[in-house]
């Protein structure tokens, strides 16, 4: 290889191995920035820590815990010296934090963890800091690292009040008025059912059971434990957090004891080595000659409220003990022991004596006023040694260790996993208003699970479901019983770039989705009901994160109850949340599957808040997990967690909107608790029948079954052991055949060629005592009337915002069953400059308004809000559930548009700015692609089934329909929603063939997008759309090409391939050029064609034997690829849309590899390209996937390619040969894969990034692949 090519290679490498898709644990030697790795951007919550980020280091941007993995066969001694310069950047740096009444206490970080050397002798460790950091020390040994692993931390799903909705308000109670909502109370008052012998693991941030709402959630386990009898509160800090390593101390006479003069460390999970912060600390005067040993530690944690919270605890071993059995806990921080108040002996008693056979919540009551003052958490329970601290592979072990070498502290860093706990199973001892706030099912026990500090959520859910560490074998087993029933989910990854597949394809989809699978995981394991938050992305459609877009979770979107924000006895409730995600998923699919209220609540919170405003689909999650929980409990504790989702889904109330929004409506607990008695044979109070089909499972068994094998053998299983430490065999990583049998409420049809028909089969139960006369409809949404209004507001240049303000009544209101109000105004007045912070922005509230004085004039105090959009962008959203019933009941439905100034707007400077209003009434009508049976007898106790069709034109757009079979019976009387979803997909050949041309007759249409951008929230903020091809015959690669109509508007565009992998790993390949700069923020980016101008356009060459950095997959490949395309900007010139034109076409080869290669076989590529070629550099190599398979890896063997460069320019449609010739000299039945990479440069396409009002070129060259199976003979 010359010089000059080598080092065009490197340069190469570096570029795009830089821009990879493929972060997390699947990178390699270079980690690109994932979700949550960029700076905070409007709308991040202020003087807040950063989840994930280290609590003593927190004032550090973007440090987050990497694992470096080293190669094979390298002398010890390179990694004892690559570990020790790691370990010399922390060992010296003390320094002082500040802490309570004004102290400083010194501290030492050593952010690295142990040197561990793995079964097949690579050695790893961890080290928390930031990228560059751990690239510049690596550096100079680059030849010897494997890859380095990063892993996005989840993110809380929490979204809090909208701005300035008027005067200040008495909040109304909250909880209280959910519960009634939602059928709660009723279903308690007349069943009995709180929840009581199930438990809910909240898997989060940490529960405060300080809180007397959730003391006596808290569970314990009493049993033998690694062949000790123990006894631990049921909860686990799955990120080590909070880990007390005590030493032991001296009596310095009869008061006191000494404890100075040394340091102490904490894990967190790193150590922090901390000094005490007083050397003597005085004891009670009867603990003097009472005990046998004393053992002291400090705390080392990071309070959202106290700050840093550096106290003393002191662990007692008495006179003829067996193990250390006390300990008490200087809270107060005065060095005191004596004066912490002694609690009684009992499991829920609170206090900072803690006892290991009784009390273990430490929150002492120093005022005895029944309340405590304080709460740092739970002593013991159990942690995961993350750090590899105590031995690697990891383990578990019990937080309270009886021989007194630690103990661990369990404890909400934030406050929003205690939301959580409240919304499902807070037990409303505490009253707001004279109200309780009590949660859903006040009978459930309460699994505290701790896994978004540095987010180990899948240590923290296997845990959950019942599994252990062996530490003999290093491997998670099954214990033979679940520590929780259900697990609620209220976070999620917003970036669907993070792993190597799509999401609902993607590691923790899958990984969720085989956690609620009976028998996967373990022959006797019986599955568990995952409760799963959407996301608060939307409104924009296809905004459902990870793993929300997994198909067996029962996923939550958020609907309101306005009760916090308005009048007394008037608020308005069930309407979609303008910010709740949307479906479908990139798969096919409708999610959320429900929605609950997420438009706000009023919950319990830490002990130093006591009570919280919650909002999002964080809170929507656990109300349903607790409704879940009253659920499980009808039907007798014991039930497939499919049967309980199918539940709650057959009894949702429909709110009017689409299935994209809603799912099957909103939780009923009344209802769906009654179906659960019923299915028991046992008596309900309301009647109701059973909505199940297998399509939904079947369907996704055929398009994810290859991908399900390789995230469990290798991609899952990698993360396991080496971000973990811990191995999670299988006896197979197979799909099993049963999962395509799996029943639930929610009907997919998977993939329908144009012009073809396709039919699924949906059952009805009906365990009442009566014949159930069931009429059936289909149902699709249709836009039946639009109104748009243009006016220009001004801002003045003292005034922070200026209103125009539409009045809908019942002389001007259109019959629909929901309305969308958009507001929108040109990019140039969100932001002139192009800096990407908002000059102006919009803000939208629609409001209820009841004349109550008859004046004629809207009043605040006559107004209740019903929906809102403030978004930081130059577009706002919200709807309204059946206008015209609505408006009958009112005096109006107010609608305002505000032009908010923003920080790039100084006062003293105005602003007039066009901005359109669009009200759009939405209704339904038939679905004339969707036939049926137009009803169905079901007799008492008996099964119904009906054949649901959809017939193709042949001219259907290649995208994702969506629709409601409408159930409407004689015995209820009541309409049942349940959403139905296709996927149309076109053949496509070498002529570009136009996607979005062709029948798609429904509401939203494919054929244009609107901005649905947010720069307050996240990655996924925008509006997608997703189209299906498949190719005529194999080829080089697609080409994408997405085009839009107006300047300031961009697109980005994803490929994935029929396995749901990305179509290539690269940017320019799956996924168009684009810079993310975090807080839901895109910076402008377009290719050219000529030149600046014509850049409304994105264009990718998503590759058809995509393999390098991913999985192997059919050679050729010819399946159904899904192509996606959303919005990053949105220009808003043309209102509250825009058209967009998406098109695609086959690249296709002369020759390409042969699907297998025999050692020393040369072959050949030969392609053409319809673009002039400036040059090309080849490139050859074997692939790092699957991690794990040992041939794939160490096979001894090589690739060649040549020529390795080619220079032009080239005019377009030469054809360009390559000789790829392959080494094997291994054994006969080993076997490695490899390709070759083609870095082309392509001077008509450039891709442009705009920045102050000014194009810059960022690159013109793009990414072809190639590969084979080398054999020996």
């Amino acid at each position: 290889m010359s010089e000059k090519y080598a080092l065009r290679l490197k340069e190469f490498c570096a570029l795009f191995l830089v821009a990879m898709l493929l972060t997390g644990w699947t990178g390699l030697i270079v980690v690109t920035a994932g979700p949550g790795n960029v700076e905070p951007r409007i709308g991040e919550k202020a003087g807040e820590m950063p989840k994930g980020e280290i609590a003593i280091g927190k004032s550090e941007e973007n440090v987050k815990v990497y694992t470096i993995v080293l190669r094979k066969n390298i002398s010890e001694n390179i990694p004892t010296q690559i570990h020790k310069k790691f370990m010399e950047l922390y060992e010296n740096n003390w320094r002082n934090i500040a802490i309570k009444d004004g102290k400083n206490v010194k501290v030492l970080e050593v952010r690295v963890s142990r040197l561990v050397k793995d079964a097949e002798g690579r050695y790893l460790f961890k080290v928390a800091d930031k990228l560059d950091t751990i690239k510049r020390v690596l550096a100079p040994y680059e030849e010897y690292v494997e890859r380095i692993l990063f892993k996005p931390v989840p993110e809380p799903l929490e979204r809090g009040l909208p701005e300035e909705v008027g005067p200040q308000r008495p909040i109304q109670p909250s909880n209280y008025e959910i519960r009634e909502l939602i059928g709660v109370s009723q279903a308690q008052s007349r069943y009995g059912v709180t929840g009581s012998g199930i438990n809910i693991a909240i898997v989060d941030t940490g529960v405060d059971y300080g809180h007397p709402d959730l003391t006596t959630a808290l569970r314990y386990y009493t049993g033998t434990y690694k062949g000790k009898s123990i006894r631990e509160p049921l909860v686990f800090d799955a990120d080590q957090s909070q880990v007390l390593l005590l030493q032991d101390v001296t009596f310095y006479n009869t008061t006191h004891v000494y404890v100075g003069g040394r340091i102490y460390t904490v894990l967190i999970p790193y150590p922090v080595y901390v000094y005490p912060v007083y050397d003597y600390y005085r004891v009670p005067s009867w603990l003097y000659g009472s005990v046998d040993a004393v053992r002291f530690g400090v705390t080392c944690m990071y309070h959202p409220v106290y700050g840093y919270v550096v106290v003393g605890v002191l662990l007692v071993k008495y006179k003829g003990a067996t193990i250390f059995g006390s300990a008490f806990v200087d809270v107060n921080g005065n060095g005191d022991f004596a004066d912490e108040p002694i609690p009684s002996a009992d499991p829920y008693a609170r206090g900072s004596l803690v006892r290991y056979y009784y009390n273990r919540v430490i929150a002492p009551d120093y005022d005895r006023n029944g309340y405590p003052d304080f709460s740092l958490g739970v002593a013991g329970g159990f942690f995961f040694d993350w750090w590899w601290w105590f031995s690697y592979p990891a383990e578990i072990h019990p937080g309270w260790d009886q021989e007194g070498r630690w103990l661990s502290i369990f404890y909400d860093f934030d406050g929003h996993g205690t939301a959580c706990a409240s919304a499902a199973a807070g037990r409303g001892i505490v009253s707001y208003n004279g109200k309780k706030l009590t949660g859903m099912a006040p009978g459930a026990g309460v699994i505290g699970v701790k896994a978004l500090w540095w987010g180990n959520v899948e240590v923290g859910m296997l845990w959950a479901a019942g599994f252990d560490v062996d530490p003999y074998t290093g491997s998670f087993y099954y214990t033979g019983s679940r520590r929780a029933h259900i697990i609620s989910n209220s976070w999620g990854i917003s970036d669907i770039r993070y792993d190597v597949a799509g999401f609902g394809y993607d590691l923790e989809s899958v990984f969720i989705t085989g956690l609620s699978l009976p028998g996967f995981l373990d022959p006797g394991y019986p599955g568990i009901l995952v409760v799963q938050a959407a996301g608060n992305g939307g409104p924009g459609y296809g905004t459902i994160t990870a793993p929300g877009a997994a198909p067996t979770v029962l996923t939550v979107g958020a609907s309101t109850s306005m009760h916090l924000l308005g009048q007394p006895n008037f608020w308005e409730k069930d309407d979609v949340i303008s910010w709740s995600a949307r479906g479908p998923t990139i798969v096919g699919y409708i999610k959320p599957d429900v929605v609950n209220v997420g438009a706000f609540g009023l919950t319990a919170s830490l002990v130093a808040w006591n009570y919280t405003r919650f909002g999002g689909t964080s809170y929507a999650t656990p109300l349903t997990a607790g409704v879940a929980a009253l659920v499980l409990q009808a039907l007798g504790g014991v039930a497939d967690p499919a049967m309980v989702k199918s539940i709650i889904l057959s009894t949702a109330v429909t709110l009017s909107h689409d299935p994209a929004s809603q799912g099957a409506g909103r939780v009923d607990a009344f209802r769906a608790v009654s179906l659960a008695r019923l299915l028991r044979n046992q008596s309900a109070a309301a009647y109701s029948y059973l909505v199940s089909s297998t399509s939904l499972a079947s369907a996704y068994a055929s398009k994810a079954s290859r991908i399900w094998y390789w995230q469990w053998s290798d991609n899952i299983r990698s993360y396991m052991l080496y971000w973990a430490g811990t191995d999670l065999p299988l006896r197979s990583y197979e799909l099993p055949a049963t999962f395509s049998s799996r029943a639930d409420s929610n009907l997919f049809f998977g993939d329908i060629a144009q012009g073809s028909s396709a039919s699924i089969q949906v059952t009805i139960h009906n365990p009442t005592n009566k014949t159930m006369a069931v009429s059936l409809y289909s149902q699709r949404f249709v836009l039946r009337s639009s109104v748009s209004i243009t006016r220009t507001l001004t801002l003045n240049p003292d005034e922070y915002m200026a209103r125009m303000r539409v009045l809908i009544t019942r002389a001007n209101v259109t019959p629909a069953m929901f309305l969308e109000a958009i507001a929108s105004m040109p990019y140039a007045a969100l932001d002139a400059d192009n800096d990407y912070y908002p000059d102006t922005r919009l803000r939208l509230y629609v409001r209820a308004w009841r004349d109550f004085n008859s004046n004629n004039i809207i009043e605040d105090n006559e107004t209740a809000l019903i929906n809102y959009a403030s978004e930081w962008v130059n577009w706002a959203y919200a709807t309204v559930r059946l206008p015209h019933s609505r408006v009958n009941l009112l005096s109006g439905i107010v609608i305002d548009v505000e032009l908010v100034r923003a920080w790039d707007l100084p006062y003293g400077e105005s602003r007039s700015v066009p901005v359109n209003l669009t009200l759009n009434y939405i209704t339904v009508s038939s679905d004339p692609w969707v036939s049926m049976p137009t009803s169905v007898v079901v007799k008492p106790g008996s099964f119904g089934t009906l054949t649901l069709s959809v017939s193709a034109p042949a001219d259907a757009m290649p995208t994702i329909y969506t629709g409601f079979l409408l159930m409407y019976d004689n015995v209820t009387r009541t309409y049942r929603s349940i959403p139905y979803a296709f996927n149309i997909y076109t053949t496509v050949g070498s002529s570009f063939k136009n996607l979005t041309s062709g029948v798609y007759n429904r509401w939203p249409n494919a054929t244009w997008v609107r901005s649905a951008n947010s720069w307050a929230w996240r990655y996924e903020s925008g509006d997608w759309r997703v189209f299906f091809v498949k190719p005529a015959s194999s080829g080089l690669a697609w080409e994408f090409e997405a085009a839009w109509t107006y300047p300031d508007t961009s697109l980005v565009a994803y490929a994935f391939g029929p396995d749901g992998q990305f179509a290539g790993a690269y940017y320019g390949q799956s996924v168009s050029w684009h810079e993310y700069m975090g807080g839901g923020t895109f910076m402008w980016s377009g290719t050219g064609a000529g030149s600046i101008q014509n850049a409304k356009r994105t264009v990718i060459f998503p590759a058809m034997q995509y393999r390098s950095r991913l999985y192997p997959h059919s050679k050729p490949e010819t399946g159904v690829f899904t192509f996606a395309v959303r919005t990053i900007l949105f220009d808003g010139s043309g209102g509250f849309r825009e058209p967009i034109s998406v098109k695609a076409r086959v690249l296709p080869a002369q020759q390409l590899l042969p699907a297998t290669t025999r050692s020393g076989q040369t072959s050949f590529i030969r392609f053409s390209l319809p673009y002039i070629v400036r040059y090309i550099y080849s490139y050859a190599d074997r692939y790092s996937t699957p991690y794990l398979d040992y041939d794939q890896r160490y096979t001894p063997g090589g690739v060649t390619i040549s020529p390795t460069y080619v220079s032009g320019p080239y005019p377009a449609g030469t054809l360009f040969t390559f000789a790829f010739t392959a080494y094997h000299s291994g054994a006969e039945w080993q076997k490695f894969d490899a390709g070759t990479l083609f870095f082309i440069y392509l001077p008509s396409l450039p891709v442009y990034y705009k920045s102050y009002g000014t194009y810059y070129k960022l690159t013109n060259e793009y990414i072809f692949e190639d590969w084979t199976i080398i054999v020996r003979s």
